[in-house]
C-alpha cells in the first residue's frame, strides 16, 4: 500500500510542477504581449490590465510551484532532491 500512496502523490506533484510550468510561460507571454502592446500603440489598449493579468498567472504559478513542492517534501520527505534542504 506505501508504494502506491507514493507513486499516486508522485503523480499528483508531477502533474502540479507541469501545472506551475505551464502557467509560469502562460505568464511570459502575456508579459511580453503587453510590453508589446505599451510599444506600439501606447496606453490605447491599456497595457496595464494585461500586465496585471500577468501577474496574477505568475502568482497562481508560484502557488502550485509551493503546492508541488510541499507535497513532495511532507510525503515523499526521502526524496533525493531534497536530501539538502
Amino acid at each position: 500500500m506505501s508504494k502506491i500512496f507514493r507513486f499516486s502523490i508522485i503523480i499528483v506533484v508531477i502533474t502540479t510542477f507541469i501545472n506551475a510550468l505551464a502557467f509560469i510561460a502562460v505568464g511570459c507571454y502575456r508579459s511580453i504581449h503587453a510590453y508589446i502592446l505599451l510599444a506600439q500603440t501606447g496606453t490605447d489598449e491599456r497595457p496595464g490590465l494585461h500586465i496585471v493579468e500577468s501577474l496574477d498567472t505568475f502568482l497562481v504559478a508560484f502557488v502550485f510551484l509551493i503546492m508541488s513542492l510541499g507535497f513532495m517534501k511532507l510525503f515523499v520527505p526521502d526524496f533525493s532532491w531534497f536530501k539538502g534542504i
